[in-house]
């Protein structure tokens, strides 16, 4: 992890933070010093798996079942189309994608906002 020193401050990089939280196990949050952010964001990440199989297999196959006139979402003799596969690996990935995207986010403020303002040091007063 790279960090600048100027004058005795210590200046974290706002992108390496967010980069670092693309990710979506909040890495960057680490970084950043911010342990229970980190923790928080990590059972998250550990729950989007379970939420992407109630989204895209559960939800988004009978609502796609629905569609076809089928008897019900689970129906083996019920084809699915090639668009209702797609919707299935979107419900997948959805829960991953807005935790990378808000815990980058997130992750990016918070670097802005310890840092020094320009010229000065110490930290910005809010």
């Amino acid at each position: 992890m790279q960090q600048i020193l100027t004058e005795g401050v210590v200046v974290k990089r706002p992108g390496l933070a967010a980069l670092l939280n693309v990710v979506p196990f909040g890495i960057g949050y680490l970084y950043l010093g911010s342990i229970g952010m980190f923790a928080y964001v990590l059972l998250l990440a550990i729950a989007a798996p379970f939420a992407g199989f109630l989204a895209g297999s559960v939800f988004l196959d009978g609502a796609a079942a629905a569609v076809n006139h089928c008897g019900s979402g689970f129906s083996e003799d019920c084809t699915r189309p090639a668009w209702a596969w797609v919707l299935v690996i979107v419900g997948w990935a959805l829960p991953f994608g807005l935790i990378a995207s808000f815990s980058a986010r997130d992750a990016h403020r918070r670097a802005v906002a310890e840092n020094p303002p320009p010229g000065g040091t110490g930290r910005r007063e809010e």
